[in-house]
């Protein structure tokens, strides 16, 4: 009676082990996914800023005046990873760690 306890504990066990690695397959494919539109988005973000920055400049060249830069026009700092993400002290990265690195078991 013991022994079918223990063998039903273990096939379940395996069941929701297999379960979750299925989960973890999909969150790496999102992960993966949500990193490529966020270089994307970067990307179109740092070209709007440039183009702005182009056009505020344009202005106050029309207008015969050095004008303040409106902080959107600015270029944002970046965030540091932290320790637990996979940064390193002094590097800075725009993107997230690498979901290997959070998720190892």
């Amino acid at each position: 009676m013991r022994m079918i306890q223990i063998q039903d504990n273990i096939s379940e066990q395996k069941n929701l082990k297999d379960k979750l690695e299925s989960e973890q397959e999909k969150l790496h494919v999102e992960y993966s996914k949500l990193c490529e539109s966020l270089e994307d988005l970067l990307n179109v973000n740092g070209e709007l800023r440039s183009e702005g920055q182009a056009i505020w400049t344009l202005l106050g060249g029309i207008l015969g005046q050095k004008l303040n830069t409106p902080p959107v026009l600015k270029a944002s700092k970046e965030r540091k990873p932290s320790k637990k993400e996979g940064g390193s002290p002094g590097k800075s990265s725009s993107l997230p760690a690498n979901p290997l690195q959070l998720w190892h078991l």
